[in-house]
């Protein structure tokens, strides 16, 4: 995950930042995030979401919604289309 292209205003480091976190239900957990630039704390739209983790009945941790790769993919676009 630390794929993050730097800032495309002030040239800083982007990160990734959790914001909340919240129960959604008895055995779930909610993990909201935004990216930002840890300089200028520029973001983009679309560089936030939520990571959801749920506990299986035989106490196994379940990773069932995960935001991060399409926020990356929306902090690290460009107008000019670059992709590296």
């Amino acid at each position: 995950m630390d794929n993050l292209k730097p800032c495309p205003f002030c040239g800083g480091k982007a990160k990734i930042e959790q914001i909340s976190c919240g129960t959604e239900s008895q055995n779930s957990v909610r993990l909201s995030f935004w990216i930002h630039c840890a300089k200028c704390r520029a973001t983009a739209p679309g560089a936030n979401g939520h990571i959801s983790i749920n506990l299986s009945h035989s106490g196994e941790l379940n990773l069932w919604h995960d935001d991060r790769e399409s926020a990356i993919g929306a902090w690290n676009r460009r107008t000019n289309n670059e992709t590296d």
